[in-house]
């Protein structure tokens, strides 16, 4: 289980969130760790596509200290919004450890079903659009298996096809909640 830092969502960062759910002309907000507080310190507006949008967030990350960005994924104003957090290898131990802990802050505070992705990265190369596309790419990929594991997963294929098909040893219920009114002849007898 995670640790909390204790640390909290600034008022102007809920009400930065507030605003940019309501309008969509703001693509990223930039949230950073200040005086024991998550404040936003910068942000970038709606220019052009998300790809387009997506190439100016190297330019807000630094390289040693760490960050939360929250971007907004659509040009509508449905709320899907991608939180990154990045933090650099150069970072201080304390940094890390900081931001490891306050990301649960972040999302809980601000509405968790606004985030529908997630990323974590290192340098300001993993914030770019080739960097979001090679996420998405990992995220949407199946996992690696061994030959033998590709062999268990066709074998509970073939059984589950197999148990689908009905046989005459298969019960099944093809009525449910139907009633049937009794005569009167039944029920004396």
């Amino acid at each position: 289980m995670a640790h909390q830092s204790g640390i909290r969502v600034s008022s102007e960062l809920s009400a930065a969130f507030v605003d940019a759910l309501g309008g969509n002309s703001l693509r990223a907000l930039k949230i950073s760790i200040v005086n024991e507080s998550l404040e936003t310190t910068d942000s970038i507006p709606i220019q052009g596509t998300l790809e387009e949008d997506f190439a100016q967030l190297p330019q807000l990350l630094d390289a040693s200290e760490p960050c939360y960005l929250l971007v907004r994924l659509d040009e509508e104003t449905s709320g899907k919004w991608l939180i990154g957090t990045y933090v650099p290898d150069s970072a201080k131990v304390r940094a890390k450890m900081l931001y490891a802990s306050s990301k649960a802050a972040v999302t809980k505070s601000l509405g968790e079903s606004y985030f529908i992705d997630d990323i974590f990265g290192t340098t300001r190369e993993e914030f770019s659009p080739a960097g979001y596309r090679q996420h998405r790419r990992h995220v949407e990929s199946s996992a690696p298996l061994t030959e033998r594991e590709e062999e268990m997963q066709r074998i509970r294929q073939m059984e589950s096809s197999v148990a689908e098909t009905p046989t005459m040893d298969t019960r099944r219920q093809h009525v449910s909640g139907a009633t049937v009114a009794m005569s009167d002849e039944l029920r004396l007898a």
